[in-house]
């Protein structure tokens, strides 16, 4: 009969979080409303908090960029040494192309070299910008909301915020429901992808994705745009991901351009088994 009884008590409580939960996002949702244009930023994030403390990550998503979008820029304070120096060593661990390194993996690493710093320094915007990436791909979301929501305002315009809206919207590209809302989130990831790539021409990761979510129409001309850029910037591409790249020039049926990035993936590798499968494929389809 206790047994049961302590049951009984633990699910009123948790269904009393639900209640307060609901009740926060009713709230809020009648605060944005009224809320003078200048406070509907705030009241958008507490509100995708909310949602997550309701476990529907799909509105969380979508309320966090409403509130993102609603920030005012800032000027990003002087980056001092200590800052530039913690961010430097997290950005080269976060660029880490290991094949046995998963993003997880990547951001564990970070975490555990990062974390007491960032906490420590809460204005080392910079820092706890790179730090909001390894909450997302832990998928510790309120974190990566609370870190990436107080760093945005200073590097809103920094290749990683849109490198991690591109990732929110990737979210909720899987999560729609019709193919208008997929085409709306798929033109929203190219856009924050490319602004990204603009800005820092060096991660190869965003080729990829600007790749795969070009418009169907446009996908030739976007191969070839980024995979000549790779070549003439001589962007080094992991040997696994080689594949990957002739695969995109072959299906959209430029054998050339494949043939050039294979030629140039050999000044990177003497030999890689990679490259001789790419190559023996471009032989296939000539």
């Amino acid at each position: 009969m206790l047994y049961f009884t302590m049951i009984c008590s633990f699910l009123a409580v948790v269904a009393l979080g639900q209640n307060s939960v609901k009740n926060s996002i009713d709230l809020y949702r009648e605060q944005i409303q009224k809320a003078p244009k200048d406070q509907k930023g705030e009241l958008s994030f507490k509100l995708a908090i909310a949602y997550l403390n309701d476990q529907d990550q799909e509105k969380a998503f979508k309320e966090f960029l409403t509130a993102l979008e609603a920030c005012t820029p800032r000027a990003a304070p002087p980056v001092t040494n200590q800052q530039r120096e913690l961010y430097e060593k997290g950005y080269s661990i976060y660029l880490d192309r290991h094949p046995s390194n998963s993003p997880k993996d990547t951001a564990l690493k970070l975490y555990l070299e990062l974390k007491q710093s960032a906490d420590d320094h809460k204005e080392f915007h910079l820092l706890n910008l790179l730090m909001s990436t390894v909450y997302a791909n832990l998928e510790r979301y309120e974190e990566f909301f609370n870190v990436f929501y107080y760093s945005y305002p200073y590097y809103s315009d920094h290749y990683l915020s849109y490198k991690i809206k591109a990732a929110l919207h990737i979210k909720l590209f899987e999560k729609a429901r019709t193919l208008n809302e997929r085409e709306g989130e798929r033109k929203l990831v190219f856009q924050n992808i490319e602004n990204a790539i603009n800005r820092n021409a060096l991660d190869v990761g965003l080729y990829k994705v600007v790749m795969i979510f070009a418009a169907v129409e446009d996908q030739a001309k976007t191969v070839e745009g980024y995979l000549s850029q790779i070549i003439e910037k001589n962007i080094m591409v992991s040997r696994n991901d080689i594949a990957f790249f002739v695969n995109q020039a072959i299906s959209s049926k430029q054998l050339d351009l494949a043939q050039k990035f294979v030629d140039k993936s050999r000044e990177w590798y003497q030999y890689s088994r990679s490259i001789a499968e790419a190559q023996e494929q471009i032989d296939q389809h000539r």
